[in-house]
């Protein structure tokens, strides 16, 4: 409480829940017998009359990490003292700040400039970052304020490709680490893959397959073999239809590299992996 709370009627607390970037104000209202009445328990618990009925501890669960917490003293007549303000400590606690990127997605522009990915953990320990496929991103030292931050840089977001993709940090107390999930959807207006057959002759062997999807824009869709951007002549491509679906016939080599990465996991949303990354091209 303010060192003048003794004097007043009631304190308002402002405080950034977890999870939210906007404070609630909380008010303590005092009791004949000394303690203080709270108007969001879960927030910020009331007090008990005796040696520490000027005293609260808000939950380290219902506060947000690094955020200002501000209380101000009224009398009666509502005459404000002087807010007094303290920074809540992130935890200790290993952990990602969600949603990566703002909203879980990883558009065009943060693709091209790159984002910080933030987190929580033990102070002085090192926290590393890698990709689905363990390539580590980056490595720092967590703060004396139980934060760190590790940007992820256009390159890295190449490395990963487009689709659904997990991140995962780890320290020396903690080598299970934490996942979160992201999709990187780099390709503005892009073609999102629906399905994918691949065909066999008699003796099993790979011979051609098809790959189909939808595009929310009129033009053609292509595999893009060396990751130029532009259809040149050895790249088959189609056109996308007036219902805006398209399919792509694919060689022998396109289909076995469709099966060797794993690029489509059937949720009807997932683009190309790296090495087959379809582009739009207008018409």
């Amino acid at each position: 409480m303010p060192s003048d709370a003794e004097t007043v009627g009631t304190v308002e607390v402002s405080v950034v829940p977890e999870g939210a970037t906007n404070p609630v104000i909380v008010t303590l209202t005092k009791n004949t017998d000394g303690s203080w009445t709270s108007n969001n328990e879960a927030v910020v618990p009331s007090t008990t009359a005796g040696a520490n009925a000027d005293s609260t501890t808000i939950p380290e669960s219902a506060v947000q990490d690094g955020s200002t917490i501000s209380a101000t003293a009224k009398d009666p007549s509502g005459n404000a003292s002087t807010p007094v303000e303290v920074v809540a400590k992130a935890t200790s606690e290993l952990t990602i700040t969600t949603p990566i990127a703002g909203d879980g997605v990883v558009d065009a522009d943060e693709a091209a400039e790159g984002f910080v990915i933030t987190g929580t953990g033990m102070a002085g320990e090192n926290v590393t970052l890698t990709n689905e496929q363990g390539a580590v991103i980056g490595t720092v030292v967590i703060g004396d304020d139980n934060r760190w931050s590790i940007p992820v840089g256009q390159p890295d977001v190449k490395a990963m490709g487009e689709g659904a993709e997990s991140l995962s940090v780890t320290t020396q107390s903690n080598a299970s680490g934490v996942t979160m999930d992201i999709l990187i959807d780099s390709v503005a207006n892009g073609p999102l893959v629906t399905s994918y057959t691949v065909e066999k002759d008699v003796d099993g062997e790979i011979v051609g397959g098809t790959i189909s999807g939808t595009s929310s824009e009129e033009g053609q869709v292509f595999i893009d073999l060396n990751e130029d951007g532009v259809l040149d002549s050895d790249e088959n491509s189609a056109v996308v239809d007036a219902d805006g679906n398209w399919t792509l016939t694919l060689t022998a080599e396109q289909a076995q590299m469709a099966v060797d990465v794993d690029n489509y996991s059937g949720n009807g949303v997932t683009p190309l992996a790296p090495k087959m990354v379809i582009y739009r091209s207008d018409l």
